[in-house]
């Protein structure tokens, strides 16, 4: 299958350009800098505010599907920058899901635009309405909806820890001390 990854050289794009690769997908990857990827993968510098970009890189791939990875993604850092999370969180989303319009869109969201969620409400409920509670996890509930309303499928993630994952995140923070 050809399949486009935006935010491939982030934590998540890495692993999931990896095991795409290691199954025989066809993977051209997006990112702002080449980071460290897998053998054989296509790669192109591509910065999803820039509309024309985007969509240049989405008819010379040509995927099958496109998995939308690329994203700021600090809660505390999100507070600092707002106008960069607005920017790359809904405006690339926008200019991601346009190009990639009568594709098979996959949009990776965060469990962050739930909010504080008390534990009698839990396990949470897809169904639950987005109560986000810093610019970022807004950012990431006003992308979704431009995400559904492209035809796009949304998974909420969790907590993502593993290797790789910069020190800046709190469980990698915690671990290097």
């Amino acid at each position: 299958m050809r399949v486009l990854v935006t935010g491939a050289s982030g934590f998540l794009g890495r692993h999931l350009v990896a095991h795409l690769s290691g199954r025989g997908d066809e993977v051209t990857a997006l990112c702002l800098e080449p980071g460290p990827l897998s053998p054989g993968i296509r790669f192109l510098s591509v910065d999803v505010r820039d509309r024309e970009a985007v969509a240049g890189a989405v008819a010379a791939a040509e995927p099958e599907l496109v998995v939308h990875l690329a994203a700021l993604s600090h809660v505390g850092d999100s507070w600092k920058r707002m106008p960069d999370y607005f920017d790359v969180n809904v405006l690339g989303t926008e200019h991601v899901t346009a190009a990639a319009a009568g594709r098979r869109i996959l949009f990776a969201s965060t469990a962050e635009v739930y909010g504080l969620v008390p534990d009698d409400d839990q396990p949470i409920d897809e169904r639950r309405a987005p109560a986000p509670r810093s610019p970022y996890a807004l950012t990431k509930a006003a992308a979704e909806r431009i995400a559904l309303a492209a035809g796009a499928s949304v998974v909420r993630l969790f907590n993502l820890v593993g290797a790789g994952q910069a020190p800046a995140f709190a469980l990698p923070g915690f671990a290097a001390q």
